[in-house]
């Protein structure tokens, strides 16, 4: 399911990426309204989904938001910064990651917060 919402992103961003960057870094944000029988269908969807999934989050909904806000916020970040990562394939591997990790709970390998940290 990641996978294919990271991949779907991108490509709708894939097209005409050089005037998607211009509008990006020229233009004031506008804030479009959303269909809200679409999101309302879709955040069903995502109640559904998500905890047959292995969704940990307290909050599905919040959890779908901050899914949405992440994915859309790399991936136009993208388009000005790293567009040679989003076009290898490489940013969305690493998105696929972040997002996996967040929904599922999982922690990253590595030292915990606090580790090899003498208390005085």
């Amino acid at each position: 399911m990641l996978r294919t919402r990271v991949a779907a992103s991108i490509a709708a961003h894939a097209v005409e990426p050089e005037l998607h960057r211009v509008f990006l870094e020229q233009m004031p944000r506008i804030k479009a309204p959303r269909s809200a029988a679409s999101e309302g269908f879709m955040l069903e969807e995502a109640k559904q989904l998500l905890p047959a999934w292995g969704c940990t989050a307290p909050d599905v909904e919040l959890a779908w938001w901050m899914m949405q806000t992440a994915a859309h916020a790399v991936v136009h970040q993208a388009i000005v910064e790293r567009p040679d990562d989003l076009r290898s394939g490489a940013l969305a591997e690493e998105l696929v990651r972040l997002l996996d990790r967040y929904l599922r709970g999982e922690q990253a390998p590595g030292p915990r917060a606090g580790a090899g940290r003498e208390d005085t």
